[in-house]
């Protein structure tokens, strides 16, 4: 399913039409004509707006079902995979209490696809997506985008992007190791200072981010 197809779906669910959309996210009529036309994408804030009306992720609207479905219907051919979507938002600013792990969603990928584009150490079948949360890592990483974490690399091991759990938040950070043994988290939005850790031991690693989707780009 298209885009254009996927809001359409979303506009039928809520029973609005596009005029009634166009006033209530405050985009122009035509632009959403070319939105259900498939003309081009939302992106932007336009995108995150559009997101947050029907109360779903960017990524789904850019991937609508064509990628995103649900758990129960993993049904997938021999050259693709079903990855879990976990309702778990990971914050890209100064952290976001966890809540209960829920699977929601299925993100379903071919194995090409996936190889032309993650680390041949990745592990396809320990492959978790959950969603970025805040700008601290923008702008690299932007607020809803989805983050895809091979829960295997549970140590930190190399300098690198990691989710990680502390203090009872969930973060996503590049990691730089210290030759102390200690551990500097790091955002890539200059307005957030780094944040030194003395006992990396305090720090749950929930795996190595492998790959960022950044749906807003056009």
């Amino acid at each position: 399913m298209k885009t254009g197809e996927f809001i359409r779906d979303l506009m039928s669910e809520r029973g609005i039409t596009a005029r009634e959309l166009s006033r209530r996210i405050g985009v122009s009529h035509v632009t959403i004509g070319k939105w259900l036309r498939n003309d081009f994408q939302p992106s932007g804030k336009n995108l995150e707006t559009l997101a947050a009306f029907f109360s779903v992720t960017p990524a789904a609207i850019i991937f609508g079902e064509t990628c995103l479905i649900r758990p129960r219907l993993t049904e997938v051919s021999e050259d693709e995979i079903a990855i879990p979507v976990i309702d778990l938002r990971a914050s890209c600013g100064y952290g976001l209490i966890s809540p209960p792990v829920t699977q929601v969603r299925m993100f379903r990928a071919t194995r090409a696809w996936l190889a032309s584009r993650l680390m041949a150490t990745a592990n396809l079948s320990a492959l978790r997506i959950i969603t970025a949360d805040g700008d601290s890592m923008a702008p690299g990483i932007h607020n809803g985008d989805f983050a895809f974490i091979d829960t295997t690399q549970l140590k930190i091991n190399a300098d690198a992007l990691y989710a990680l759990q502390y203090g009872g938040s969930i973060f996503i950070k590049r990691v730089m190791m210290k030759a102390d043994g200690g551990v500097v988290l790091i955002s890539d939005n200059e307005r957030y200072p780094a944040q030194t850790i003395d006992d990396p031991e305090s720090l749950r690693v929930v795996g190595r981010v492998v790959l960022v989707f950044n749906v807003r780009e056009p």
